[in-house]
């Protein structure tokens, strides 16, 4: 019995120093794993950020070429109309010139037209006056004529 207890005295460290060996073993295996899987994570980490950021990049290179697209699209639909403005301003300007023109001539003309027209009835009333100073004229010498032969019929 005592030797028993003697050699488990002298058995029982070294068991437990080799249990604790493995244990040890155990943990730095069980370290080196997740030390590995946290590389391997912080890999992938790494990874899924140079995607997230490139897959960003290029939406916003996407998005850049659509909105410089869009603006250059807008741009010339402005331009665009822009001069379809100025054309439409030219196209008055010329028609009011025209109409200006057109008023102006219409206004000579109705001076000339009441001129001509005074002109006429001036020409008009100056011939019934002579008309009818030619009618009282040859009724006159009518007259004198009856009254010589009356008064030669008489004699």
């Amino acid at each position: 019995n005592d030797d028993r207890e003697d050699i488990t005295k002298i058995i029982a460290p070294e068991i437990h120093r080799t249990v604790m060996k493995e244990e040890l073993a155990t943990a730095l295996l069980k370290l080196d794993d997740r030390e590995g899987t946290i590389r391997v994570l912080r890999e992938e980490l790494k990874k899924e950020r140079e995607m997230s950021s490139k897959k960003l990049d290029d939406e916003r290179e996407q998005y850049q070429g659509k909105l410089a697209a869009e603006k250059t699209k807008y741009e010339n639909a402005m331009k665009r109309h822009q001069r379809f403005i100025c054309k439409l301003i030219g196209e008055k300007k010329e028609l009011t010139e025209k109409c200006n023109c057109l008023a102006r001539k219409i206004e000579q003309m109705e001076e000339k037209f009441h001129k001509d027209l005074k002109l006429a009835m001036e020409k008009q009333v100056a011939e019934l006056q002579r008309t009818r100073d030619m009618c009282m004229a040859s009724e006159k010498m009518r007259r004198e004529r009856w009254l010589e032969a009356k008064t030669s019929k008489i004699k």
